[in-house]
């Protein structure tokens, strides 16, 4: 009798914590089933991802990207030249005989010499026309005078590149391409090819010439502009004072919004106050620093006795 109840007891009891699985199961279910989706953890993944990989890009086009740039041969199938640069187009008119003269159309856009040296002046489509010794035109050839322009560059960190192409247009918006760019100092380095600058880390500041050519060494045209490389410096590297004195020293060029902080090495020697004012305290060496951002410069100081 009581094994009975016992066991009827148990079967009660299973029966009970299986109906309250299977109900806790379709409470579940149908939450999941109709509650709204929730996308804010992909989404932040995704952004986090995406984050990474401009980092990486950022990154990697320092050293080896340069962007893709369209150039363009022609124009509606006719030939460009650029503005300053010698072309033979000799060649072009060998087989019509001797020929007296070119003239050119409109007037003023370009000139061709007896043997045949186009240069171009002003941008725009012209007609060159062969004349014989008879005064007959006896060949017509057309160009397209491409103009360049090269606009000033600026740069004010260490390491930093400019793509000197960002910098060149042209009177229309096609992109003619250059032959080879150049750099006049030691402020940068230039890829020949490219023209992506990169400043040097020596911290040098100053300007440079940045050319960039169109053609081969006498009939190349030639295009500049300035690279105005606006480094931070001292106002003084190197200095030596008498004990009780006291000088200010400036940091030049520093970033905009971004906070200078001066510190001496040995304040037994020389203290600096947050505005680069040193003060000479006895004799001795030290190193008055500032720092702007992640980068630091130094001052090398010489106390002497006030004697």
């Amino acid at each position: 009798m009581i094994k009975n109840s016992i066991r009827s007891i148990i079967s009660l009891l299973m029966i009970f914590v299986l109906s309250a699985n299977i109900y806790a199961e379709e409470i579940i279910f149908d939450s999941f089933e109709n509650a709204p989706i929730d996308y804010t953890a992909e989404t932040e993944n995704t952004g986090a991802a995406k984050n990474a990989s401009e980092i990486n890009y950022k990154e990697t086009a320092s050293d080896n990207i340069v962007p893709e740039r369209q150039y363009v041969t022609s124009l509606n199938g006719v030939p460009i030249i650029v503005a300053k640069q010698k072309v033979d187009i000799s060649s072009e008119f060998s087989s019509v005989g001797p020929i007296k003269k070119y003239v050119v159309e409109p007037r003023g856009y370009a000139k061709v010499s007896k043997k045949g040296i186009l240069v171009g002046k002003k941008p725009g489509k012209i007609t060159i026309n062969a004349v014989d010794t008879s005064g007959n035109i006896v060949k017509t050839i057309e160009r397209v005078v491409y103009q360049p322009r090269l606009s000033p560059m600026t740069a004010t960190k260490i390491g930093e590149i400019i793509y000197a192409e960002d910098y060149l247009k042209g009177d229309s918006d096609y992109l003619y391409k250059p032959t080879r760019w150049s750099i006049s100092k030691s402020l940068a380095t230039i890829d020949y090819q490219t023209g992506k600058i990169v400043v040097g880390q020596e911290g040098k500041h100053g300007k440079a010439a940045v050319t960039v050519y169109y053609g081969e060494g006498k009939n190349a045209a030639k295009y500049k502009a300035t690279l105005n490389v606006k480094l931070p410096y001292l106002s003084v590297t190197k200095l030596t004072m008498k004990a009780g004195t006291s000088k200010k020293i400036k940091l030049y060029n520093a970033p905009a919004g971004v906070p200078v902080y001066w510190d001496s090495s040995k304040e037994k020697v020389a203290t600096v106050n947050d505005d680069g004012k040193i003060k000479a305290k006895r004799e001795g060496k030290c190193e008055i620093t500032a720092r702007a951002g992640e980068y630091e410069y130094t001052c090398k100081l010489t106390v002497k006795d006030d004697d």
